[in-house]
C-alpha cells in the first residue's frame, strides 16, 4: 500500500503542478480571485478499537480495548482561497469537547479474564487539515473538479472514570478481590500528508452540493496511562505505555451551501473517516517492546452554520 500511495501521490502533484503552470501561462488577472470563511457547530461520534498483548509484571497480557459511543460538540473553522483564477489554498481547524461515551478493557491471562467498564468525561480533541491544488472547471452547469495534496494533524485527550471490574476465572483464586480507585487516560496523534480531490456543482440558483474525498498516509503516537490501584489493599504503582507506528485514513466530505442574501450563505457539512494502523508497537513502563495487533478508529461528524464571501 505504501508503493501505491507515493505513484498516487507523484501522480496528483504533477496534475496540479501542470494546471498551475497552464494558469500562469494565460490571463491570470489578479492574485487575489475570492475567498470564503465558513463556521459551524458540529455534532461528532467517535469509536476506538485497539487488540495487543504485552508482558508486564512479568505476567503475559492479551488485552483488548475499546472507547465507544463518544460524543463530542465541536466547533469548527473553514477557510478557501482562490488565486491566480484557478489555484486552491484551503483549510479546516476543528475543537471539541467529549461529553459522553463508554470504555471497555478485557484483558485476558491464562485463565483469568478482567473486564473494566467506565465512562469517559473531561476530554477534548482536535483537528487540523491544510490543503492545496488547482481548480479544472467543466462547462456543464458550474462543475468543478480540484485535485488536491495536503497535511493534517489530528489529537485526541481522552479520560475514562469510575471504572467497575468484573473478574471471571475457573479456579477460586480470587475470590474476596477487591479493586478501587481506576481510572485510565489516552492520548493519540495522527499526523501526515495526504491527497484526494473535492467537486462543486452548481445546482441550481444558489444551491451548491460539494463532494471529496481524502487519503491519509500517517504516523500515529499514543500514550496510554492507568493510575495505580489497590487490591486487597495492596498498592499497585501506575501503569504506562507508549505507541507508535503507521498506518492510512479514509475521508469522505459532502455537504449543501444555500445563499441567503448577498455575500452569505448557509451549509450543512458531513464528514466520515476511517483510520487503521497498518504497522505499530508498544512499550510498556518496564521497557519491554511489543506488536500492535488491531488498531481502529472511525469518526462521523455534522457541521451546520454559515459561509462569509470576500
Amino acid at each position: 500500500m505504501n508503493h501505491y500511495f507515493k505513484y498516487i501521490f507523484f501522480f496528483v502533484t504533477t496534475v496540479i503542478s501542470t494546471n498551475s503552470s497552464l494558469s500562469a501561462a494565460g490571463c491570470c488577472d489578479t492574485f487575489f480571485a475570492n475567498a470564503d470563511f465558513r463556521v459551524g457547530y458540529t455534532y461528532r461520534c467517535d469509536k476506538i478499537d485497539y487488540e495487543l498483548e504485552q508482558t508486564c509484571w512479568a505476567i503475559k497480557e492479551d488485552i483488548q480495548d475499546c472507547f465507544d459511543k463518544m460524543t463530542i460538540h465541536q466547533i469548527s473553522a473553514f477557510g478557501n482561497f482562490i488565486t491566480f483564477d484557478n489555484m486552491l489554498v484551503k483549510g479546516r481547524f476543528n475543537y471539541g469537547w467529549l461529553v459522553d461515551g463508554d470504555s471497555k478493557t478485557t484483558t485476558n491471562i491464562d485463565d483469568l479474564t478482567i473486564t473494566r467498564k467506565g465512562c469517559i468525561d473531561g476530554c477534548n480533541v482536535w483537528d487540523a487539515t491544510l490543503g492545496f491544488g488547482a481548480i479544472s472547471s467543466v462547462d456543464y452547469c458550474g462543475y468543478r473538479i480540484t485535485p488536491l495534496v495536503g497535511y493534517s494533524w489530528h489529537y485526541q485527550d481522552i479520560v475514562s472514570q469510575n471504572q467497575h471490574i468484573k473478574i471471571d476465572t475457573f479456579t477460586d483464586l480470587t475470590s474476596g478481590l477487591c479493586i478501587t480507585g481506576l481510572e485510565e487516560e489516552y492520548c493519540g496523534w495522527w499526523y501526515g500528508p495526504w491527497i484526494g480531490f473535492d467537486t462543486y456543482f452548481d445546482y441550481y440558483r444558489g444551491w451548491d452540493l460539494f463532494f471529496g474525498v481524502e487519503l491519509h498516509w500517517s504516523g500515529y503516537e499514543g500514550e496510554f496511562k492507568s493510575k495505580g490501584i489497590t487490591i486487597n489493599n495492596v498498592t499497585f504503582d501506575e501503569r504506562k505505555r507508549n505507541d507508535c507506528g503507521w498506518g492510512y485514513g479514509l475521508v469522505f466530505n459532502a455537504g449543501m451551501d444555500v445563499e441567503l442574501c448577498r455575500g452569505w450563505n448557509g451549509f450543512i457539512h458531513g464528514t466520515y473517516q476511517m483510520w487503521e494502523l497498518e504497522c505499530g508497537r508498544g512499550k510498556n513502563i518496564d521497557n519491554e517492546i511489543f506488536d500492535i495487533d488491531d488498531f481502529k478508529w472511525n469518526s462521523l461528524q455534522l457541521t451546520i452554520g454559515l459561509r462569509l464571501d470576500f
